[in-house]
Parts: C-alpha cells; structure tokens; sequence
C-alpha cells in the first residue's frame, strides 16, 4: 500500500497542448502542483525530448486532433498511460478568459490529475486504416455527386431531355458529345464527363480494396456474420464496421434473434459475439 501510495505520489500528469508544427509541454503532481513548467516543443525535436525528458511513471493526455494517434503511439511505450481527450468537453468543462498555450497544456494535465478529463476510444490500427479508407470512398463519392449535378444543371438550362436508362452510362456518351451547346459548355461537359469516368475507377478500386480486406482479420468473422442480415453485402458490412469501430461494439446495433420467425433460417453469431 505504501508503495502504490507512492508511486502515485512520484506520478507526473502531463498536458499536450498540440498544434500544426508543435506541442506546449506542461504537468502537475497529485497534488496538483506545477512539476513542469509549460514548454514549448517544435515536432522536430518532439521525439527526442519524450524520450530524455518523459517518465515510465507518468500519465499523458492530448485532445484528439488530426496527429492525435500518431503521437497515442509515440508516447505509448515511454509512459505509463496515454488519454486522449475528447477537445469538445475539455472546452465546456475548463472554460478560460484568457485561452494561451501554456494555459492549455496545464488545464490538460490538472484534469487528468483530478481524474476529470473526458476521454475518447482510442481504434486499434486496423479500425483507423479501415476508417481512412473509408472517409476517402465518400470524398470520392462526393466530387462524383458534384460532378453529375453539374451536367444534370446543363441539360436543365437548355431544356433537354436526356435519354432513357443511365444517363452518364457509356452507352449515352455519344448523345452528350453530339449536344449542341456554346463552345464553352461544350469544353466543361467533356471535361466532366472525363472526371466523371475517372472517379468511376477510383472508387470502385477503393471499394475492391474494402472487400479485400474483408476477409482479413479481425474483420473476417464479423462480416461473415453480418452478411447473413437482409440487405447487406460484404461493402455494406465493412462500412457498418468502420463506423463502429469494434466488435464489442457491434452488438450496439439492433441485430435479429436467430431464427428471424418468417424464413425459419438460423442465424449464426461468429466466436466471441453475444
């Protein structure tokens, strides 16, 4: 007891403030009690000053931000314990007049001391290569939706009527080309219609990434199981995954009993499911 009482007593609670190109070093004791004045620390010296100046014993807290897992990993190995916290609720719960980096730096580290500081789920890295990838199928699917609004926009404004079936469909491209229309609109419709074609490629090599990885662990199991639900496919299943993150996590979603009571067909939950 008196050991753990002080080891708790030696335990440094440091605050990351991060920012683009540096980070504002700065912690507390238990007693909350300034142990490291705030600091300032550009990243390309960041690594080497953690590992001279960081303890094994001591507790580090960062806000989630856009190199948030990038340095969760760095600094994992160096400390006892990484927090990342969740920057909305920090911001509600140490409101300041006076907002400076250092200030910030020591806000984290005193809320981690007090054991007040709201944290976010940290995704192993399979479920944020999974999430990238899939943020980059919908910034794809995206420019692809802007793209066919603007040419849907052109037939509006002349007052044409496109072709039954699938209108930006190869089969119709000879229609689009033979339009009449200014020379300019002319040049900007082949030129969608050529981005068009192209982000046609791109997300369905981004989607034939997704399948593959679909039958890799630790996702393999999981969509096996959720294939067998009405109206999904393996896409489907990885995207519903991404979301959630992980699969303990999954059972938040509203799943059938196994035997749904209309087919008659059981349902089968992988190893480890409840």
């Amino acid at each position: 007891m008196q050991a753990t009482r002080a080891g708790e007593e030696m335990r440094r609670y440091v605050g990351l403030d991060v920012h683009r190109r540096y980070a504002t070093v700065a912690a507390v004791d238990s007693q909350q009690q300034v142990v490291l004045t705030a600091r300032r620390v550009n990243f390309e010296d960041f690594e080497a000053w953690i590992r001279k100046h960081l303890r094994p014993t001591d507790a580090v807290t960062l806000e989630a931000t856009n190199n948030a897992w990038y340095l969760h990993d760095l600094l994992v190995p160096l400390v006892a314990s990484v927090t990342v916290a969740n920057p909305i609720q920090v911001a509600l719960i140490a409101r300041a007049r006076v907002k400076t980096d250092p200030r910030d730096a020591l806000a984290l580290a005193r809320l981690l001391a007090a054991g007040l500081l709201p944290s976010v789920w940290v995704p192993p890295h399979e479920v944020r290569e999974l999430r990238a990838l899939v943020a980059h199928r919908v910034r794809l699917v995206k420019q692809r939706t802007q793209v066919r609004n603007r040419l849907r926009a052109v037939l509006f404004r002349h007052n044409l009527v496109a072709p039954p079936g699938e209108v930006f469909g190869p089969e119709h491209r000879s229609w689009w080309n033979e339009l009449t229309l200014p020379t300019s609109e002319q040049l900007r419709v082949r030129h969608d219609l050529t981005i068009l074609d192209c982000l046609e490629l791109l997300i369905k090599e981004v989607e034939a990434e997704v399948v593959r990885q679909s039958s890799l662990e630790p996702w393999a199991e999981r969509v096996a199981f959720l294939v067998q639900l009405p109206g999904i496919g393996v896409l489907n299943a990885m995207l519903l995954l991404a979301a959630v993150g992980e699969a303990r996590n999954t059972t938040a979603v509203a799943l059938p009993s196994r035997d749904d009571g209309r087919s008659g067909r059981q349902w089968s939950r992988p190893p480890g499911w409840r």
